[in-house]
């Protein structure tokens, strides 16, 4: 815990100093000179216009560096302090107004979502959660350290291009004069400067890049604690869930059973309706039998031909 401690506030210090020397480089340049700026001034004031670009292209780089590590800071202190809102609360009333980009904020909400419904299935949810934080926490940090290699990269490419530009001037000066006291006086003019600011390209490189990856490093590790507390947090909700005892089984059974009854009391409802609707439709066809029966006899009855018999006598008396 101690080591801990130093080493946090080893890469504030680092950080804020860097920082606050970025931010007096970029005033002195704005202003005109960064001659009288210490420790990077005289690289960006020194030397040729090419002679300057690698110089400009590290600080510039770090700068990104420094401004992304501060962001990385941030986000993880407001996790920090919303795991600390998890820890305090009771299983089962977890915070429902967090941020669901955060990882606390997804962890509430899953078990917000699940806790008194399907607990079950939170327990087998929860790692797999974990699981991909502890990926998620890895991977951000990647096109941060992708920058802190590039640092020194850019400073071997600025002392190459010094040292060439140093190579020139010697030729030059061979060139120029074969007089020993002038050659030597050419060379301190020359050659001599270019190569100590090449090499000073170099150092000033090695040094930014130690200083970010040593910042990258801490603030990765504060958030893996941060994810630890989290996970533990965790083991100790999935601890405190809801178990099924064997009444809540017995009740399950009950009401699954009497479910299953009224379903067999709906199925034969719906047989003696079926019967009573069969016997109906034979009815109806008897009664349509007859029906047809006695339209055939009075179609008989109609078509049937009229006997007339005319008799003498008296017709009353």
């Amino acid at each position: 815990m101690i080591n801990k401690k130093v080493s946090y506030s080893l890469s504030v210090l680092l950080w804020c100093v860097s920082a606050f020397e970025i931010i007096v480089l970029c005033i002195r340049a704005f202003q005109g000179s960064t001659y009288d700026v210490p420790l990077v001034g005289h690289l960006l004031s020194q030397g040729s216009g090419s002679d300057k670009i690698a110089p400009l292209l590290i600080v510039s780089v770090f700068g990104w560096v420094l401004l992304d590590i501060l962001f990385h800071a941030l986000r993880v202190l407001t996790e920090q302090r919303n795991v600390q809102m998890v820890q305090e609360s009771s299983p089962g009333n977890f915070p429902s107004t967090m941020d669901s980009r955060s990882m606390t904020g997804r962890r509430c909400q899953l078990v917000n979502a699940k806790y008194q419904y399907s607990p079950d299935k939170l327990s087998e949810e929860l790692p797999a959660i974990a699981a991909l934080d502890a990926a998620l926490v890895d991977s951000r940090y990647s096109l941060t350290k992708v920058f802190v290699w590039i640092l020194p990269v850019l400073g071997f490419i600025g002392t190459a291009w010094g040292m060439s530009h140093a190579i020139g001037g010697f030729s030059d000066a061979l060139a120029d004069t074969s007089e020993t006291k002038v050659l030597l006086q050419r060379l301190g003019q020359l050659v001599i400067p270019s190569l100590a600011h090449a090499f000073a390209v170099t150092i000033l490189a090695l040094t930014v890049s130690i200083i970010g990856h040593f910042c990258v490093t801490i603030v990765q590790s504060w958030e893996e604690d941060v994810l630890n507390d989290l996970d533990r947090a965790s083991v100790r909700w999935i601890g405190t869930l809801p178990s099924r005892s064997a009444g809540q089984l017995d009740q399950l059974v009950m009401q699954l059973l009497n479910q299953t009854e009224r379903l067999n009391q709906n199925v034969e409802s719906l047989a003696v309706t079926a019967q009573s609707l069969s016997e109906a439709s034979a009815k109806l066809s008897a009664a349509g039998t007859e029906v047809s029966s006695a339209a055939s006899v009075l179609k008989e009855s109609v078509n049937a031909p009229y006997n007339i018999t005319i008799t003498r006598g008296k017709g009353y008396e």
